[in-house]
């Protein structure tokens, strides 16, 4: 169990479930829920609940490693883990209550990304320190991406969702294992399909990053307009030169103007030779992090939280929007673009 709250309960009885606040894979369901510590001081937390009946094996296993990476990381900018337990036929895991997403907090304000560099580095620095502590400790997170950025009620950034991070024996390992989302994938990690003896270390997070800014800058990835042909973005990952702010701005028909610091950082992220990546020590001492704002975490408040809906209120309207969304596919014709992406959902996921 994490430092912080090991009071916590470990029994069902003990929570009462208030509101749903997102879903996961497979029948995983997160909730907002209230317990006491102790049996007495009040707190919210963070349920992440999951059938066991009703997920394949490799879902099981993703929340297995889940557990196990957040209860060897304690960190500022890692999210806290409380403990779980098992109530009849599910599986809880007790987290730390958050306000939402950078994904989600995009979609609800600013689908065509954050203008505001400063914002963007203020939000990065601190993810990027998280993942330095993974680095050092011999962990990849294999999934770095705005939707996995989470924001506290203080505007604390922290790193979540660990389903497929890895530990590494030392920090020269490499791994040999297809996970990830493909947008954000670097192409070590996709030249998988075609080598019989692939190899990648924590090098593909230091990608995901630099695909993770140009999402915060723009709304989305690159390759986000072939959401529904992976086979397409793999050809391009492994093909084309290597994504950058202005040529992912281009292809989505956005005109946007980018400072060089923001540029260079994303061109030293992204470069196709993992061992010429800068790894996240470096990185921290980028010029573009001068940007960031020092009382980091109440600007955060200010420019992002303030105003916001909670997550449950987002979550319903979200829910909403997805029912309205089917009940138009079923009435129309159905037609693609290459050119649109539906933001209301992380499609290249």
């Amino acid at each position: 169990m994490s430092k912080g709250m090991n009071r916590v309960p470990l029994d069902l009885n003990a929570y009462t479930l208030e509101e749903q606040i997102g879903k996961g894979a497979g029948s995983t369901e997160v909730w907002q829920a209230h317990t006491k510590l102790d049996g007495r001081t009040s707190c919210l937390v963070a349920l992440k609940i999951v059938d066991i009946r009703n997920v394949s094996d490799s879902v099981l296993t993703s929340l297995t490693n889940e557990a196990h990476i957040m209860i060897a990381s304690v960190h500022t900018h890692i999210i806290p883990y409380y403990g779980s337990f098992v109530a009849d036929t599910k599986l809880h895991l007790v987290m730390k209550l958050l306000e939402g997403s950078v994904f989600d907090f995009m979609r609800y304000q600013c689908r065509e990304g954050f203008a505001n560099e400063t914002l963007i580095a203020t939000i990065l620095y601190p993810a990027l320190m998280g993942l330095g502590y993974l680095h050092a400790n011999n962990k990849m997170h294999r999934d770095i991406k705005a939707a996995n950025i989470l924001i506290d009620k203080k505007g604390v950034v922290v790193i979540a969702d660990f389903g497929v991070a890895t530990m590494l024996e030392t920090h020269h390992e490499r791994h040999q294992t297809f996970v990830g989302t493909l947008c954000w994938m670097a192409p070590e990690m996709l030249e998988q399909l075609y080598i019989s003896q692939p190899n990648y270390n924590y090098k593909v997070d230091v990608w995901s990053f630099g695909i993770t800014a140009i999402e915060l800058a723009l709304g989305r990835p690159p390759n986000a307009s072939y959401s529904h042909q992976p086979m397409r973005i793999l050809q391009r990952v492994l093909t084309q030169k290597a994504p950058t702010l202005k040529s992912t701005a281009r292809a989505i028909q956005q005109k946007r103007q980018f400072s060089p610091e923001f540029r260079d950082l994303v061109k030293h992220c992204v470069r196709k030779y993992a061992k010429k990546r800068p790894d996240t020590t470096k990185l921290c001492q980028h010029a573009f992090f001068k940007k960031r704002k020092r009382d980091g975490e109440m600007y955060i408040l200010k420019q992002v939280l303030n105003g916001m809906p909670s997550p449950g209120v987002r979550y319903r309207k979200q829910m909403a929007l997805q029912k309205q969304r089917h009940m138009n596919v079923i009435a129309k014709p159905i037609s693609f673009s290459t050119r649109s992406w539906d933001f209301e959902n992380d499609t290249c996921s």
